[in-house]
This record gives structure tokens, sequence and C-alpha cells, in this order.
């Protein structure tokens, strides 16, 4: 949006949300609050999948374990937490936070567990969208494009070497189903802007 349509200190609040609607897709300053906004493309990408393989694996040879922090766990496996893109699963709905709250009245505990949609992704029983679009801590919606486990892990990892190590074969070294019930909406993007990045 050209600056010159940027709200200013007269303009009333529900005009400035309007603008920033607009706006929020090439980045810009929040003309109510100041702080930066800016809608994101995120990518389930390797390093994020095999998290979710070392976290499932952990989940099932110790089900007794109810929140796994999982920078520590990660840390020396190979997987770089500190970044945030394994706690970024959440978004996908594969792993869920516990909802702790720190001393300082930070939500960011670092304690997750799988979900079943988690356990099922990585069983490659079904898929997921390999983008979605998120906004302050919000998915606003997905890409067309949607990936199994083998898929996200790409040429960084093999699937059934992995998953060797969690005994019987049974349904993991299959193929996945041609065929899956889908769980998440529509694919959807904010903008036509964003849907080309």
């Amino acid at each position: 949006m050209a600056d010159d349509d940027r709200p200013g200190p007269k303009t009333p609040l529900w005009q400035a949300r309007e603008w920033l609607l607009g706006a929020r897709s090439e980045g810009t300053t929040c003309p109510c609050c100041g702080q930066y906004a800016r809608v994101y493309k995120r990518r389930l990408n390797y390093a994020m999948a095999y998290a979710l393989v070392l976290v499932y694996r952990h989940f099932s040879l110790k089900p007794e374990t109810e929140w796994l922090h999982l920078p520590s766990f990660l840390n020396g496996r190979g997987v770089l937490a500190r970044g945030g893109d394994p706690a970024k699963l959440r978004y996908w709905g594969l792993l869920v936070g516990s909802g702790g709250v720190r001393d300082d009245d930070s939500g960011r505990v670092g304690e997750y567990r799988i979900t079943e949609l988690g356990r099922a992704f990585v069983e490659r029983m079904t898929d997921v969208p390999a983008h979605l679009y998120l906004y302050n801590n919000d998915v606003l919606g997905s890409g067309d494009q949607r990936i199994y486990i083998d898929e996200a892990l790409g040429k960084h990892f093999n699937y059934a070497e992995l998953m060797s190590s969690m005994g019987p074969p049974d349904k993991r070294t299959e193929q996945p189903p041609s065929q899956t019930t889908l769980w998440w909406p529509e694919p959807s993007s904010p903008t036509k802007r964003s849907r080309r990045r």
C-alpha cells in the first residue's frame, strides 16, 4: 500500500485496522502500536519433520512421559531448537504445548507433547499442508500443496531408516494411502500477493 494511504493520528481505529489488514502481507509498521506487522509463509521443513520423528520415538518408548522440554531434548540430536522451527509444529497441530507459564510470566516454557495427528503424520497415515500463513502467532490459512512425512524429510533423511529402530515395521514402511481424510480447512491464502512468495 502507498505511504500516502497510511493512517494518521486522527484516523479512526477501525480504519487503521482495515488498512493494516491490507498492508500486512508486504510487512509494515502498525499505525496503532508501532509494532512490525507481517504475514509469514512458513514451510514444514526437513529439520521440523526430523524433530517430530524424534519426539514420536521418545513418546513411543516412554509413553508415561506427560511433557517433553523440546529444546533440551533436541540438543545434541542434530536439530537446532533455538531457532524455534520445531516448536512451530504446533501450528500444524502436530505438537501441543503444555500451556505453562514461566516465572517471568512468559508462556514460552518449551514443553510439548505429540498429538494424535502428529502420530498419524509420522506413521504416514495422513498428510498436512506444506505451507502455512502465520500472522501474530495465528494461522491465517494454508497453501494448496499437501505433503507426507517422507516428503517433508526430503533427501536429508531416509524415512525407512529413521523408523527401523521403532520395532516391527507394520504400517510404517507401506506407501502412503492414495486418499486421505483432510483435517485442515480448504487451502486459502490471506492475499494474492503472499501466495506468490
